[in-house]
């Protein structure tokens, strides 16, 4: 998020919010393929670029796996669309087009030269042509899984028997800790709890401490001493829960959040009770809180009927393998608007370009 304070030299601050690691190759492919678009336009003035280089986007998107073996995307969904401008490129660019595979598909297969005795194999689909591996087994063509790009939400591997998950993780192309650790927003209340910890480790230095602990949003966990003072505070003051945004903390998109302001103040001493006795192993959403903080706003021309408006914006940036590879796309919605997410009803995304002067 961009967030509406002062920094020096006039440069605009932002602050870690979120880390969404669940489905990476969906948007980062979106967001190339965007700024490919806008590199191709004709501008005017030579020294304005686009701020992200798309083929840095691509590039970096085929190192998350070994592109001389073809990869099958496990999915249950049809939130996933069964046709993708990413499948195309795929195979262009490694000569194997993508298998989408159901989980009920995958079939462990014996194998004595294997560290865990089995190899990961699916059911064999005969519109797919060029299929390496193939084995009949229990009176069935099968067709090995060499790497697996995971497209399942976080509940659904738990329907599979443990062998089948441990062959998955150890194939699968998103690693399972970025799904289930990672893309958890508690991550970032851990983060910042142990940082301490992580300079007398000599993990990282002070000075990085500081820049995590200043770019990194305060996140109020399950059980944390911070949350019994907001509890002892609400108790006090009934508009505590005006100064606090609320988010489940394992879903994604902007699903289910909510600003306390909104809510009244007998939701709010639920929602905090639930959080207090927090259960790992419901079904139902799971809730953590972070400060409500100014975003910064523009104005910006949303059409012809309603003009410039101000807007709120918060941005995206990606990093694999740890790198930082470019930024990605800004959703601006109208500051009426409660949240600004991918569940937004109205918003609107927007690329970046930047001044190059030396062009």
């Amino acid at each position: 998020m961009a967030e509406k304070r002062s920094k020096t030299n006039g440069i605009l601050g932002f602050r870690l919010c979120e880390i969404n690691a669940r489905f990476p190759e969906l948007y980062l492919l979106f967001t190339a393929s965007s700024y490919q678009a806008l590199a191709s336009g004709d501008w005017n003035d030579p020294s304005i670029k686009p701020a992200t280089d798309h083929n840095k986007l691509f590039d970096n998107f085929f190192q998350l796996f070994d592109r001389s073996k073809p990869i099958h995307l496990l999915r249950e969904s049809l939130a996933f669309p069964s046709q993708s401008p990413l499948y195309g490129l795929v195979e262009e660019r490694t000569g194997f087009r993508p298998r989408c595979a159901k989980p009920w598909c995958l079939r462990l297969v014996p194998c004595s030269n294997s560290s865990t005795a089995f190899e990961l194999y699916c059911q064999h689909d005969a519109t797919v042509t060029a299929s390496p591996d193939l084995i009949n087994f229990d009176g069935g063509l099968l067709e090995r899984a060499h790497q697996v790009g995971l497209q399942l939400f976080d509940f659904e591997p738990l329907a599979l028997e443990e062998p089948t998950i441990q062959e998955i993780a150890r194939r699968s192309v998103n690693d399972l800790r970025s799904v289930f650790i990672a893309h958890d927003k508690r991550i970032l209340g851990i983060i910042r709890q142990e940082l301490d910890a992580l300079i007398d480790k000599h993990i990282i230095t002070q000075d990085q401490a500081d820049l995590l602990r200043d770019g990194v949003i305060p996140t109020i966990l399950p059980g944390s001493a911070d949350l019994q003072d907001i509890i002892a505070r609400s108790d006090n003051g009934p508009t505590t829960k005006d100064n606090f945004i609320i988010k489940p903390f394992r879903l994604a998109r902007g699903s289910g959040i909510m600003r306390g302001k909104s809510i009244s103040i007998d939701e709010w001493q639920s929602i905090l009770e639930e959080i207090e006795a927090v259960d790992v192993f419901s079904s139902i959403p799971q809730y953590l809180l972070q400060p409500l903080l100014p975003l910064q706003t523009v104005d910006w021309f949303w059409d012809e009927d309603r003009q410039a408006r101000k807007s709120q914006i918060v941005g995206t940036y990606f990093s694999v393998n740890g790198r930082f590879v470019g930024l990605g796309q800004w959703r601006t919605g109208d500051v009426s608007e409660e949240t600004v997410s991918a569940s937004t009803k109205d918003v609107t995304l927007v690329l970046s370009v930047v001044y190059d002067k030396e062009v």
